[in-house]
């Protein structure tokens, strides 16, 4: 337990309320930034081109510990040279489950990124959550992408008659 954990426990109710406040202010400061809305927008516009997304995360994960078995040296300079065949690509990934990851989660990481990054906590309603690090940036991307469907969803609710 860390020393902000400790001070929340001790703390009055009206002081907890004030933390957790300012907690959500810091988080929703940081997941809808401007980083953010460059992301929404750029997702929104249609100007990011998927397979090219695709081509840049399997690129990165040509660095992970735990994926130098899957993709080869050949795969990667492929990737780099824009000859790659996303679809045979995506299909040599094996299919992991959480204790996977949990035993050895250095291995899933990757070392070559040197930016700040956070923990991610699942809720574990098999049981057993899964804490594992990512960028502000991956969290930038995951809420535009998730904005981006809920402004879809919007749309299409609008368009449908008697969808109410």
């Amino acid at each position: 337990m860390g020393v902000a954990d400790k001070i929340y426990d001790k703390s009055p109710l009206l002081v907890q309320n004030i933390l957790c406040s300012l907690k959500g202010w810091q988080i929703c400061r940081r997941r809808y930034g401007k980083e953010f809305h460059a992301e929404l927008s750029r997702y929104l516009q249609k100007e990011v081109d998927p397979n090219e997304a695709l081509s840049r995360y399997l690129l990165l994960a040509c660095q992970v510990p735990a994926y130098k078995d899957v993709l080869t040296y050949a795969d990667c300079e492929s990737l780099k040279n824009k000859t790659a065949n996303i679809d045979n690509l995506v299909h040599k990934f094996p299919i992991i489950g959480k204790s996977d990851v949990r035993e050895q989660i250095e291995k899933y990481n990757n070392p070559a990124y040197a930016g700040p990054q956070m923990i991610m906590r699942t809720s574990g309603t098999t049981g057993a959550g899964l804490a594992f690090p990512y960028s502000v940036e991956m969290e930038n991307r995951q809420w535009a992408i998730w904005w981006r469907y809920l402004v879809r969803m919007v749309w299409w609710k609008s368009d449908c008659p008697g969808f109410h």
